[in-house]
């Protein structure tokens, strides 16, 4: 868990910014302390980097970016007891596309799926479940 000056270092981003992203515009949820102090788990900062890169890189608004990001955990993530009853079907069909885009040789939207699945799961879960198959 960080504080806001160490996410901000991270991320290379004013503290006013992450602030603004997540009360505006319900980016992210930090915990807090007792004392009202937020707290930014690795997740947490894996959001707002991928916000960071659509927005300066890919030149997206921050709300357009949020939906997506929040309609992407949406689509991909069902409950775990959903997962044990279905498979992991939805969760294969998102390895299946990342694999397809790679089939296709179509780059943008392979890194766009790399990036969802780095956004959305822990780096040690995209690696040993995608892409170490």
């Amino acid at each position: 868990m960080y504080n806001i000056k160490a996410a901000a270092k991270i991320l290379d981003m004013p503290k006013v910014t992450i602030r603004s992203w997540e009360t505006r515009y319900n980016a992210i949820t930090p915990a807090r302390t007792e004392s009202g102090h937020r707290l930014y788990s690795d997740q947490n900062l894996e959001d707002l980097k991928w916000l960071k890169i659509q927005v300066q890189d890919n030149g997206m608004k921050i709300s357009e970016a949020v939906k997506k990001l929040h309609a992407s955990r949406h689509q991909f993530i069902a409950p775990k007891e959903e997962f044990s009853q279905n498979d992991n079907s939805e969760y294969n069909e998102q390895i299946n596309q990342l694999f397809q885009a790679a089939a296709e040789m179509d780059t943008e939207r392979f890194n766009y799926l790399l990036d969802l699945h780095f956004s959305l799961f822990h780096h040690q879960t995209v690696f040993f479940q995608s892409l170490h198959r």
